[in-house]
This record gives C-alpha cells, structure tokens and sequence, in this order.
C-alpha cells in the first residue's frame, strides 16, 4: 500500500491547527461595572471606561463612543506599561451590534469621511454662491417730472405765456443687484469651506493608524463607524496580541451629536 503526502493539504492542515491553537490560546478579558480593573469616568454628553489588564504593569484602555459627522467615533487610549510590543491595527477593532438582524458598525476610513465631508461642502458652497450671485433687490427712487400744457389765456392776451411748466415728484420702482446678499453669499461659501477645512485636519490628525506600540508608551486617537439608520448598544472588541478585550456601551452612554 502506498501513502500520498500532498505538500498543500500537509500545509492547509497545519494552518488549520494553528489558527485552531491560537483561537484556544487567546483570552477574552471584558469591562465590567463595580468589577476590579473596570473604572467608569463621567465627562460631558457621555461617558469614558477603563479597563485596566494584568495590573500596573499590564496595559491600560480608555475609551468613549460619540456621535460626530453622522458616525459612531471611538476615542481610543491604549497605554502600554508591559516591556513587549504591541500590534495596534484599526482595521481590526470592532464594534459589535447588539440587535439581532443589524448589520454590525462599518469601519470608515479617516480619508472616505475626510473626502466626503469636504465634497459636500464644495457642493454647499458652490449653491451658495450660484444663489448669492443673481440676488436684487427693489428700490423705490423718487424723481422730479416736469409737465408742460398749453395755456388757453394766452390766447386771448399776448401777456400770457403760450405753455404752462409745472414740476412733481413721482415714485419709481426699479429692480437692482443687492451687493450686500451677494457678499453675504460669498463670506457664507467662504465659511463652509473653511468648516470643512478645519474638519478635515482634525480628522486625519487625530485618526487611529497602524503602527507597533512600544513598552511604556501609549497611542491615543479616533476610529470612525457607519451606524445605518438606527444607534443601538454596542460591544467594542479590541484584540491585543493574544488578548480580546471586549468594553460595551449602551446607546445612552454614547454622546449625541448636537
């Protein structure tokens, strides 16, 4: 009897058990109120939690959820005290939706919300202007009108002028260009795209990215999420190195976009 090994099939099963190994290794440590490690921080709108993982020499989260530009925002702090480093990758945490049938938060990408913020700006503005730039205005001007008649005495008496000359005054009503709403348009165009402008650096200045953190240093910044139409409890689920941290949030703790 001969036994065929198959290079590809050894190679897919060993995937398989390392994958397996890594999903039976890996420890799930979740935020819990009143629980040792769980802290809660009150602040405006919202609130902040954080979970303190394997003590003062372990690592410590800190994170709040609010509602900015029509998405969920994560403000993330993740403070690194252990002496190895740790992975950081946006594109792998997660909001997890407590509904059932809803999608779960879709990542959005700082640049896609930075663009499309800037985008419909330019398109506000550019209405703006094109309604600003045809404004008028009614004016009422009164001017002198002068009449001239025949004069029926002179006639009969060469002293007497021939025409008659009176003056009055007459309300005109004309329509001009309104520069001040012209003006008004411009500065309101000018302001939104210097809205979207300071937006837009705030965004990517403060965006979560990629990047290994060091022993005894920590990274802080903003990961942003496509809700769909209805905001619902969420579970943020953080996955560091062989640790899944899981911090939740219920719909009242998230700040509201005023």
């Amino acid at each position: 009897m001969r036994l065929l090994v198959y290079p590809s099939l050894i190679a897919a099963v060993l995937i398989t058990l390392a994958t397996f190994g890594f999903a039976q290794n890996q420890r799930t440590i979740r935020w819990q109120e009143s629980q040792p490690g769980s802290t809660l921080l009150l602040r405006t709108g919202g609130v902040s939690k954080e979970l303190v993982v394997d003590g003062a020499k372990g690592v410590t989260i800190t994170a709040s959820i609010s509602e900015r530009f029509n998405r969920l925002c994560v403000d993330l702090e993740i403070n690194n005290f252990t002496l190895k480093t740790i992975e950081i990758r946006p594109e792998d945490i997660q909001l997890q939706g407590s509904y059932p049938g809803f999608a779960n938060p879709r990542l959005v990408r700082a640049e896609a919300l930075a663009k499309e913020i800037t985008d419909a700006a330019r398109g506000r503005a550019a209405m703006a202007e094109s309604s600003g730039s045809t404004a008028t205005k009614t004016v009422h001007e009164t001017v002198p009108v002068t009449e001239t008649t025949y004069n029926p005495a002179s006639a009969g008496d060469p002293t007497q002028p021939a025409v008659i000359t009176t003056t009055k005054t007459e309300t005109r009503v004309n329509t001009v260009p309104d520069d001040a709403a012209r003006a008004r348009a411009s500065h309101e165009a000018a302001a939104i795209r210097g809205r979207a402008e300071t937006d837009q650096r705030q965004i990517l200045g403060t965006a979560l990215r990629s990047a290994p953190l060091a022993g005894n240093t920590l990274v802080r910044g903003k990961i942003y999420y496509d809700y769909g139409r209805y905001l619902q409890d969420t579970i943020l689920r953080i996955p560091l190195g062989d640790t899944l941290i899981e911090i939740p949030f219920k719909t009242y703790e998230i700040a509201r976009q005023k």
